[in-house]
């Protein structure tokens, strides 16, 4: 602390002492406002070995806490994106149950089913296919797509019911209707069996990843048709588990319904018409 060019005190290690000769440091003067008085601060142009290591540790510290603020933000992000997918999926099981009890007719409720699992789930492309053709051959009933393209080839993308034809009858809605079990191994549309189909129908080739469902009416019937979704891999990889699920309860529901109705058309039938000679009742 100065008074013009005289050395009135000194601060040293906490405290003021009597003036001393300062060291050749880095040095800059500061006016003490209202007073003749000036503070010169200096310091050493490198600092000591244990406040380098200390702030050494400081910056290491602050790059983990940094980093660890990042990966708690992006598994809040995750864990809200997966909770919001779940939220998603119970509204459309809740939207089918709903439209189910308004007796919709299957073309209706496959449609409704079909746009609401893509607009959902993300998907690229959802559709139902049911036998045809004397049960020869499955034709797509109904169908929502990213484009006119992509559901075009979908709807003229040949279905066999006979796995020995091929390539056709080894893809994934034929072999779920046949076995009348689940198809979802990862990745399946990578192998040669679907580079043939892609070939003749490009607007395919964007489609690596497909859930097929076979849309049961009880053991004693043949499956209803086939419900299949073609999902982004990254979905797939994501929220495989949880959509399968959910649409496992949905294919449950479809099932139920489908045997209720069934049962209905029967006794209708037993109450108005003939069992021998199939003739109205009199």
């Amino acid at each position: 602390l100065y008074a013009g060019e005289e050395a009135l005190s000194t601060w040293q290690r906490g405290s003021w002492g009597p003036p001393s000769a300062m060291p050749n440091w880095r040095s800059a003067e500061i006016p003490v406002v209202a007073t003749p008085w000036t503070l010169q601060v200096s310091w050493p142009p490198k600092l000591p070995p244990h406040i380098q290591e200390t702030l050494a540790r400081l910056r290491w510290g602050t790059a983990v806490i940094v980093v660890a603020e990042i990966l708690l933000a992006l598994l809040l992000l995750f864990w809200l994106y997966r909770r919001d997918m779940n939220l998603r999926f119970r509204w459309v099981q809740e939207q089918l149950r709903a439209q189910m009890l308004e007796d919709s007719s299957l073309p209706q409720l496959f449609q409704r089913m079909v746009e609401l699992s893509v607009h959902t789930t993300r998907a690229h492309a959802a559709y139902v296919a049911i036998p045809d053709g004397g049960d020869k051959f499955l034709r797509v009933l109904a169908i929502c797509g990213a484009n006119d393209e992509l559901r075009e080839a979908l709807r003229r993308l040949p279905l066999p019911l006979d796995e020995t034809i091929s390539p056709w009858g080894q893809l994934f809605p034929v072999l779920a209707f046949l076995r009348r079990q689940r198809v979802d191994r990862h990745s399946p549309h990578v192998s040669g069996v679907w580079a043939q189909a892609c070939a003749q129908y490009p607007a395919l080739r964007g489609l690596r990843e497909v859930i097929v469902w076979p849309l049961l009416q009880g053991p004693a019937h043949p499956p209803l048709g086939v419900f299949a979704l073609e999902i982004p891999r990254l979905q797939r990889r994501l929220f495989g588990k949880e959509l399968i699920e959910r649409w496992d309860q949905i294919a449950d529901d479809l099932e139920r319904f489908a045997r209720s109705r069934r049962e209905a058309e029967e006794q209708y039938r037993l109450l108005h018409f003939d069992p021998l000679t199939n003739l109205p009742n009199r």
